[in-house]
Formats: structure tokens, sequence, C-alpha cells
């Protein structure tokens, strides 16, 4: 999608931006130096200020190999379609002979977690439905709109 310079709200709640500029390519000239040419009009040019890395794969991997390290479960669920932790799934499944199974919220599982779990089961639209809070929680919160 090609969007005219200027800045363009993504969010109708915050006053997040996009800011589109016109920028120059950038060719290498014979000795890898960059040579300018004519300017790319409208291109989508993304600054970002803030990146928020949650970590929570490594947490999770780290978690499931320590609590079968210290044998503290018979059987694990891990509830994600995270390719990161086909590792720490296969070292808990082979190294420690426990069993690891994958709940997919999606239709679809990564073929290297499903190859590396002992089974894996999935979450249907209805169940996640079902599941959630009703829209207001406990006289004052609110659900927020965007779900």
């Amino acid at each position: 999608m090609t969007l005219p310079e200027g800045n363009h709200r993504i969010s109708e709640n915050r006053r997040l931006v996009i800011p589109v500029h016109t920028y120059k390519k950038r060719n290498l000239g014979r000795q890898g130096w960059p040579k300018h040419s004519a300017p790319v009009p409208n291109a989508v040019f993304v600054e970002v200020h803030t990146r928020e890395e949650k970590g929570s794969d490594v947490n999770l991997a780290a978690h499931l190999l320590n609590d079968a390290w210290y044998r503290r479960f018979d059987a694990a669920a891990v509830i994600s379609n995270d390719t990161d932790l086909v590792t720490p799934i296969r070292m808990v499944k082979e190294e420690q002979s426990k069993p690891v199974y994958i709940i997919c919220p999606r239709q679809e599982v990564a073929k290297e977690l499903k190859d590396a779990a002992t089974d894996v089961f999935f979450i249907s639209l209805e169940h996640l439905r079902e599941a959630q809070f009703p829209e207001v929680v406990a006289n004052n919160i609110s659900k927020p709109e965007c779900w």
C-alpha cells in the first residue's frame, strides 16, 4: 500500500501516527559508496520511537526447561504457535522424556512445532469466545472497544 506524504493515524483512540516521507533511493557506486538517484515519491518511511519486547517466549522456554529438570510436572501444555519454542520443547521431550503438548489458538500449527511436540490440540473460536470475561467486570472495568 502506498500512502501519500504526511502523518497517518494508526489508531482511533490514540495519537499514534506513521510519518510518510519522500526519500532518496540508495544505489551503490563502484567502490561501495552510496550514490543517490531521484527521490521515491509517497514512500512509506516508518520511525520507531519505542520498541516493546516482552521476552515471553524466552521466559516460557526457561521455565519449561527448569521445571522439567526439577521434575515439577508429568506433562506440559504449551499454548503457542511460536517456532522459537521448538528447541526447548524438543529438549524436554527427548532429554527429559516428558510429553509436551502444543495447544494452538489457530487451525494451523507450525510444522516445526508439530514435529517437536508429542501431540497438537486446537482451541476453537467458540471456546475462546466462551472463555472471555463479560463486557464489564467488577462494576467498573470494561473491555476495550477494539477487542
